[in-house]
């Protein structure tokens, strides 16, 4: 929609993720303010003149004070949900994100509405049951000139008051249900998300605290009617505007709450990364693999912590000698140093990892994985009981939902589960645990190239960190092969799109030569190549799972010696 750069330093220091996160957000906000000067126009404007008969007796009741004037509207329908985020994301779950994705919501929502609702008010003209009231006629010309035009035009009212007598012609639709459905509806679907309503574990306080919003909506509309300001239609109308902008609103920065399957708490990933350094949770990063040549012959091992460049938290595991040769032999295949001028990067690097576990709260086990700038996170729910069309007598059932970070599920994100639970079907001992279901759902907060290896292995997380019994541990590795014959490991979205073919292999947990004896579990390969292509790209990528393979046992061992201190203190 609109750009900033983010990323511009201010006195030679990197801004704050903080300050760029809000940056991120500054077209929202500018979108909102001009949609709300836009409302503001439209109350000022004239609205269409309808022709209207005295015969009409539901525009003829008298004009009485409002019950809910409209700056009560605004104090139920703004103020009270504004207050219920503010007070809810900083005192019972401080969450600058979810404070900055609640607020934004909830005024997108409300200044559309709005808008909308103005714009057909203006365009409609209809009366309300008080114009005859309004209007001030002039008696004696209406009653002469009715039985010959049938209808009057407003040019027999006396009104002098412009303001009151066109506010009399916007009756429909209903502005105070409108915006009282909008406003109140987003706070029951923030509510319900937030004390998570559809837990399948039945809390009639939950139902209580996100209905009790829509009951005074409800009441705020007949109002209306009772104060002849509003035919029921209007009413009718304005709420069903009202409960579907909504709905909308709060649709764009928040899940479903009605989802059982994820945290409905908290909403869709920030625009901007969690940087390492002001992660709340434990992380581990790893910087890119240098020439893999060069640091074997410095270091005289490639998985050692000078060669892989791996944080102080751990080491990879060693690689033998002679995996470690055919590893050179591969990389000196490749014509890296053109490579590395054009991408800053060589062609047998992969890019900087990261990855962290127990990032779901509602979830039995998550993590998310990144390369470079690639980032999916994963949670796993379950063993559950499933349904009884679903079960299965003798195993537990594997279900797996892919959602992409913008937009619909598309069927390339349909095939992706559908690769994702072939996977780990025959890895996971589903016998453990029969007439059960252990969902899966990956999310990608962030997609530049190798999406399909980054949700594999943040699942292989999120299912020990959830305790799920497997067979081994599962890593993958994504390889690519340019125009100029250039094979590229970890290629981002740019070298996808530039590459004859692209190749995924994933593996079980072992060196390369146990996962050669037992084969790839998976397999996508697209483009055109060579079998010699294919067999080189099978090689790298087997070599690459197990450098990933062994940064994600330091995580996970990172994890498992900072818990027992825990639970030792």
């Amino acid at each position: 929609m609109f750009g900033f750069d983010v990323e511009n330093r201010r006195n030679g220091e990197p801004r704050t993720r903080r300050t760029r996160l809000l940056l991120s957000y500054v077209p929202d906000y500018i979108v909102v303010i001009v949609m709300a000067a836009v409302w503001g126009l439209l109350s000022k404007l004239e609205p269409f003149h309808r022709d209207f008969s005295l015969t009409n007796k539901t525009i003829q009741y008298p004009h009485k004070a409002d019950s809910v004037p409209f700056y009560a509207a605004v104090l139920l329908s703004f103020a009270f949900p504004l207050v219920v985020i503010l007070f809810w994301t900083t005192v019972i779950r401080r969450s600058f994100h979810d404070m900055n994705s609640g607020v934004l919501g909830l005024c997108l929502t409300l200044v559309l509405n709005m808008m909308i609702t103005n714009t057909i008010k203006n365009l409609a003209g209809r009366h309300r049951p008080d114009f005859i009231a309004r209007c001030n006629l002039d008696t004696q010309n209406a009653e002469s000139l009715e039985p010959f035009i049938g209808l009057l035009t407003t040019s027999v009212c006396r009104q002098t008051d412009k303001k009151y007598f066109w506010d009399g012609m916007r009756s429909f639709p209903s502005g105070h249900a409108s915006f009282a459905f909008a406003g109140l509806t987003y706070i029951s679907l923030w509510l319900g998300g937030h004390v998570h309503i559809s837990d399948r574990r039945g809390r009639a306080y939950k139902s209580f605290v996100a209905l009790v919003p829509m009951l005074t909506a409800m009441l705020i509309g007949v109002s209306r009617t009772k104060d002849y300001r509003h035919h029921w239609q209007d009413v009718l109308a304005g709420a069903i505007l009202g409960i579907f902008m909504g709905w909308f609103g709060y649709h764009q920065y928040y899940p479903s709450p009605f989802n059982h399957s994820e945290d409905t708490s908290i909403p869709y990933p920030p625009r901007i990364p969690e940087d390492e350094a002001d992660g709340a949770q434990q992380s581990y990063g790893l910087k890119p693999f240098g020439n893999v040549a060069g640091d074997a012959n410095e270091s005289g091992a490639v998985g050692s912590s000078s060669a892989s460049g791996i944080s102080p938290r751990g080491a990879a595991a060693n690689v033998s000698n002679g995996e470690q040769n055919r590893y050179m032999a591969h990389m000196n295949a490749s014509t890296g140093s053109v490579y590395s001028q054009q991408y800053g990067r060589e062609a047998s690097q992969l890019r900087a990892l990261n990855c962290s576990l127990g990032q779901l709260n509602r979830a039995d086990g998550s993590a998310q994985f990144s390369a470079g700038n690639t980032s999916v996170v994963s949670g796993v729910y379950g063993p559950v009981e499933a349904k009884v069309y679903e079960e299965k007598l003798d195993r537990a059932v594997v279900e797996v939902k892919f959602r992409p970070d913008i937009g619909a599920p598309t069927t390339k994100d349909k095939w992706m589960e559908s690769a994702v639970r072939s996977t780990f079907e025959r890895e996971i001992l589903t016998h453990l645990h029969p007439r059960t279901l252990v969902q899966i759902v990956i999310q990608l907060r962030e997609g530049d190239g190798s999406v399909d290896s980054a949700a594999i292995n943040a699942t292989s997380l999120a299912l020990v960190d959830a305790g799920i019994p497997l067979k081994c541990m599962i890593t993958a590795a994504t390889c690519a092969v340019l125009s100029d014959d250039t094979t590229v490991v970890d290629p981002t979205q740019e070298e996808i799109d530039a590459a004859r073919s692209t190749h995924t292999f994933a593996f079980a947990s072992g060196s390369p030569t146990e996962s050669n004896a037992r084969g790839p579990l998976y397999v996508d390969s697209r483009g055109e190549f060579t079998m010699d292509e294919y067999n080189h790209c099978y090689d790298l990528c087997a070599l690459a799972a197990e450098r990933v393979l062994a940064f994600m046992r330091t995580a996970i061992e990172g994890k498992v010696t900072k818990e027992a201190k825990i639970s030792a203190a």
